[in-house]
């Protein structure tokens, strides 16, 4: 990652706050887990008369990182293969028994 990299951005229109006011600004993550690192909080903020530019540094320890993402509503963490491994065995056991179903029915037919 370089130093200018943008990895996430919000854009919104028809926003009000008033003057001197501390709020939180949520920013979507897009379902993935924030890492620790060194990051940079840079907002503008603009009208029709003027424009504000805002920046922070912030860092993330992993610590941080481990409680935001356990805490995060929706992590996308791809596959999950015991689901995956869960559903196959099902489906297989469902065919073994319905294969012994028909076998047991053609047997009771002869």
């Amino acid at each position: 990652m370089n130093d200018e990299e943008v990895l996430y951005e919000r854009t919104v229109d028809e926003f009000s706050i008033g003057p001197n006011n501390l709020f939180e600004f949520p920013i979507d993550f897009e379902n993935q887990p924030l890492e620790p690192g060194e990051y940079t909080y840079h907002a503008v903020v603009e009208n029709e008369d003027d424009s504000w530019e805002f920046s922070q540094n912030f860092s993330i320890t992993e610590e941080q990182s481990i409680e935001i993402n356990e805490s995060a509503a929706e992590i996308d963490e791809g596959w999950n293969w015991s689901y995956i491994i869960i559903g196959v065995a099902a489906f297989i056991l469902t065919l073994i028994l319905i294969i012994l179903l028909l076998l047991k029915k053609l047997r009771t037919k002869q």
